[in-house]
C-alpha cells in the first residue's frame, strides 16, 4: 500500500517538473534580416504632375515598425500604418524638371530595408502624337487576391501624351480617368467572396488613338457569401401608355442591395444601349418612326454578381396627326433663382417639357416679351448693364406645345447688384516669408474675389516682372542675375473686373547663388555603442542633406576610406570577419556637395571576438 502511495508521488513530481520545464523560455536569436520594400507607384522615369500618390510596399517577418519617403534626399513624409501611401503636390516644381524618389522601412527589431530608388519628372505642355499610347496595368498584379477598394496601377509609354483612360471590368466599362496619375479606385467589395474578375484599361491619346492593356484576373476577397437579390428598375419617363415624338430621353430608377453593374435598354425586343454608371438615362429618337405605331421598353439591370432584374414593361405610340393633345407644356424659370442678385450678362434658363413636344418658349422682363427661343436649353441672354444698381425686374416665361396649349410661369423677382467694391483676396503659396532661394523657382499665389479675378501681377523688389490672368497665377523666376547672398522681396496684385486691386503682404526672401553651406550627415544605423559579433554584416546608412545637392558620401571604419557611395540611399555594408579582437572600432562618414563642401559624423561600436 505504501509503495503504491509513493508511486503516486513520485508520478505528481515527474509531471510537475516537466510543467516547470514547459514554462521555461530559451533565448530567441535575433532578428536581423532587413525587410524587403519597393516602390510600387509610381515607376521608373514617369512623367508626373499634380498630386502624385506614392505607394510603398513593405513586409517582414517581424513586422514594420515605419516606412519614410525620401524625395531629392530629403525626409517627405514617415507613417507607422498601413497601407503605406502619401500624396506628392508637384504643382511648384519647374516643367521637365527630374527628380528622385527614395524609401525605407524599419522592422520592429530595427533592422532597415532600402527600396530602389526612382527618378520622375514633371509634366510639360502636353503634345499630341500620331501613334496610339502603350498602357498597361502594373498593380493589382495578375492572379492576386483583392479586397475593399483597390487602386489600380497604370504605366505608360509616356504619359505626357496622355488625354484619358477607360478601365473595363468583366468586360464592361466601370470608370474613365482623365487625369494624371490616371488610376482607378475600383471597389471590390461588391462582389461575392472568392469570385473571379477582369480588369483591363484603354489609353487614348490626344488625338483620339488607342490601345488596350494587359487583361489582369483577380479574385475578390469579401464578407458576401452569397448574392441572389436581383436589383429592382423602373423607367420613370415616359409614362406606360403615353404618347412621343421626336426625341424621348428614357429616365430610369434602379437600386440593388449591392450595387450596379449595367442596365440595358430593349426597345421592341432589340437592344438599344447599356450604361455602366447613373445617371441611368438613354436617348431614343423616334421621328423617323411610323405615326401611330406602338412601341415596348423594357430594362434589363444587372448586379455585380451578375443577378437580373426586369422593369415592367412601358408601351408608348408615336404622335400621330389624329391624336388629340390637350395637355398643356410644364415650364419653370431654373435660372436665376428667385430673389437672387444678379450683375452684368445673365443667362435666363427655363426648364419646359410636353407629352408630345414644345415648340417655343416666349421669355418677359416686367412683362415685356424680351426673347424667344425654340431648341432646347430654352434660354434667353439679359444684359443687365443699363439697368440702375438696386433696382428689382420680374421675369416669367410661357411654353408652348404644337397643338397651341401653354403655360405661364409663376412671375420672380430679382436685384440688380449694386457696384463691386470689394478688392480680390490674394496670398502667396510659395515661397515662403525668410526663405532661402538657391535654384529657379516658380513663384505662386491664390486669388479669390466675390465675383472673379481677371489677373495677377508679380512684383520683385518693387518693379513689376509679370502678369498672369489663368489661375493657378504663376512667375517663373530666374535668379541667376541676383548677387550671392543678396536679399529680396516679392508681392503681387491681384484685380477683378471692376477694378479693384488686392495686394499681397512683402514676401523678403534671400538668393544664395555661390554655395559655401556644407552638408549635414547623420548616421541614422547603427546606433552609437552597439555592440556585434565578430562577422557580422552592419549596415551602416547615413543621412546626409544639403541646402544644393549632395555629391558623394564616404565611410572610413578607423579612419580608413572603405567605400563611396553617389547615390541615395547612402550606405555601407560593413564586414567584420577581420575585426576579431575585439574592443571600439569608430565609424565615420563624410557628405560632399556639388560645391565641394564637406559635413561628416562619427560613432563608435563594439566588436566582440
Amino acid at each position: 500500500m505504501i509503495s503504491r502511495i509513493m508511486a503516486k508521488l513520485l508520478l505528481i513530481g515527474l509531471l510537475f517538473l516537466s510543467l516547470l520545464v514547459l514554462q521555461c523560455s530559451y533565448p530567441q536569436p535575433r532578428d536581423v534580416l532587413p525587410p524587403n520594400v519597393y516602390i510600387v507607384h509610381p515607376s521608373n522615369n514617369q512623367v508626373v504632375s499634380g498630386a502624385v500618390p506614392i505607394i510603398i510596399g513593405a513586409n517582414d517577418n517581424d513586422g514594420i515598425d515605419h516606412v519614410a519617403v525620401y524625395i531629392d534626399g530629403k525626409r517627405a513624409f514617415e507613417t507607422t500604418k498601413e497601407p503605406f501611401e502619401f500624396i506628392w503636390n508637384t504643382d511648384s516644381l519647374a516643367p521637365n524638371s527630374t527628380h528622385y524618389i527614395g524609401a525605407f522601412a524599419v522592422d520592429h527589431s530595427g533592422n532597415p530595408g532600402y527600396a530602389t530608388s526612382i527618378s520622375v519628372q514633371i509634366r510639360s505642355i502636353s503634345p499630341t502624337d500620331s501613334t496610339p499610347p502603350v498602357v498597361s496595368i502594373i498593380y493589382p498584379p495578375s492572379g492576386s487576391v483583392v479586397s475593399d477598394t483597390v487602386r489600380v496601377v497604370p504605366s505608360f509609354d509616356n504619359e505626357n501624351k496622355i488625354d484619358y483612360v477607360e478601365y473595363y471590368v468583366d468586360g464592361y466599362l466601370q470608370h474613365t480617368s482623365t487625369e494624371i496619375p490616371f488610376d482607378f479606385l475600383w471597389v471590390v467589395n461588391r462582389y461575392i467572396n472568392g469570385s473571379p474578375h477582369t480588369l483591363f484599361a484603354r489609353a487614348y491619346n490626344f488625338k483620339g488613338l488607342a490601345r488596350y492593356s494587359n487583361v489582369v484576373n483577380v479574385t475578390v476577397e469579401s464578407d458576401i457569401i452569397i448574392d441572389n437579390t436581383p436589383p429592382i428598375a423602373n423607367i420613370l419617363h415616359p409614362r406606360n401608355g403615353s404618347v412621343v415624338v421626336d426625341t424621348v430621353n428614357i429616365l430610369a430608377k434602379v437600386t440593388d442591395n449591392i450595387g450596379i453593374q449595367r442596365v440595358e435598354l430593349y426597345i421592341d425586343g432589340e437592344k438599344r444601349g447599356t450604361l455602366t454608371a447613373p445617371p441611368w438615362k438613354f436617348e431614343w429618337i423616334v421621328s423617323q418612326l411610323t405615326y401611330g405605331s406602338e412601341h415596348s421598353l423594357v430594362l434589363y439591370a444587372y448586379d455585380t454578381n451578375q443577378n437580373q432584374g426586369i422593369s415592367p414593361v412601358v408601351n408608348v405610340t408615336i404622335a400621330s396627326s389624329h391624336v388629340v393633345d390637350n395637355i398643356p407644356p410644364e415650364v419653370f424659370i431654373s435660372y436665376p433663382p428667385a430673389d437672387a442678385t444678379i450683375s452684368g450678362t445673365v443667362t435666363v434658363v427655363a426648364n419646359a417639357n410636353d407629352n408630345i413636344g414644345v415648340t417655343n418658349v416666349e421669355f418677359y422682363i416686367d412683362g415685356i416679351l424680351s426673347g424667344v427661343d425654340a431648341t432646347p436649353p430654352y434660354e434667353y441672354v439679359w444684359d443687365t448693364s443699363s439697368l440702375l444698381p438696386g433696382s428689382r425686374h420680374s421675369l416669367s416665361a410661357i411654353a408652348y406645345d404644337a397643338a397651341g396649349n401653354s403655360t405661364q410661369t409663376p412671375e420672380q423677382n430679382v436685384t440688380i447688384a449694386l457696384p463691386d467694391v470689394t478688392p480680390p483676396s490674394v496670398s502667396f503659396i510659395y515661397p515662403r516669408s525668410g526663405q532661402v532661394i538657391t535654384e529657379n523657382i516658380t513663384v505662386s499665389v491664390k486669388a479669390t474675389d466675390n465675383v472673379g479675378v481677371t489677373k495677377v501681377d508679380f512684383f520683385v523688389d518693387g518693379a513689376y516682372v509679370h502678369t498672369d490672368s489663368t489661375a493657378s497665377y504663376t512667375y517663373y523666376w530666374d535668379i541667376s542675375g541676383y548677387s550671392n547672398n543678396s536679399s529680396h522681396t516679392l508681392f503681387a496684385k491681384a484685380y477683378d473686373a471692376a477694378g479693384n486691386v488686392g495686394t499681397t503682404q512683402v514676401l523678403g526672401v534671400t538668393v544664395v547663388n555661390t554655395d559655401d553651406i556644407p552638408p549635414v550627415v547623420t548616421i541614422i544605423y547603427p546606433v552609437s555603442g552597439n555592440t556585434y559579433t565578430t562577422g557580422d554584416t552592419v549596415a551602416i546608412v547615413a543621412e546626409v542633406n544639403d541646402n544644393v545637392a549632395v555629391d558623394y558620401v564616404e565611410f572610413y571604419i578607423d579612419g580608413i576610406l572603405k567605400f563611396t557611395d553617389n547615390t541615395y540611399p547612402y550606405r555601407y555594408d560593413w564586414d567584420t570577419s577581420n575585426y576579431g579582437g575585439g574592443g571600439s572600432h569608430s565609424i565615420y562618414v563624410k557628405g560632399y556637395d556639388t560645391s565641394g563642401n564637406v559635413g561628416s559624423a562619427l560613432i563608435s561600436v563594439i566588436i566582440a571576438p
